[in-house]
């Protein structure tokens, strides 16, 4: 399942989530947008029990883009981002539109027990 997350809510999101947590910023006038929900939902059901993913509300894409960016990653709103948490530390990310395998293999870069 995919939730949404708010900016209220996001430290709340890695405090109830110690485990893996799954972070998509992504804009609904996207052309991709369905396709990049597609993958989301794919990667919800096939790691339900062992990764939390989120897509960041739209109206807030702002705070999340001014929150999460870095030096080494400075966000913009026009492109995709995946970004991948682990006990709440980000552990890697995805610029661009993505597919499946690109996101499985950046859950499995976390060196954890699921």
């Amino acid at each position: 399942m995919i939730s949404m997350i708010l900016p209220d809510t996001l430290h709340h999101v890695f405090d109830l989530n110690s485990g893996i947590v799954l972070v998509a910023l992504l804009k609904e006038s996207d052309c991709e947008y369905l396709s990049q929900i597609s993958v989301l939902e794919s990667i919800a059901k096939q790691y339900q029990n062992n990764v939390n993913v989120f897509i960041a509300e739209e109206n807030q894409l702002d705070f999340f883009f001014n929150t999460l960016s870095t030096k080494e990653y400075p966000l913009s709103q026009g492109t995709p981002q995946f970004i991948v948490f682990y006990q709440g530390i980000e552990s890697t990310r995805f610029i661009g539109n993505a597919e499946e395998i690109d996101l499985i293999n950046m859950i499995s870069t976390i060196h954890s027990p699921y």
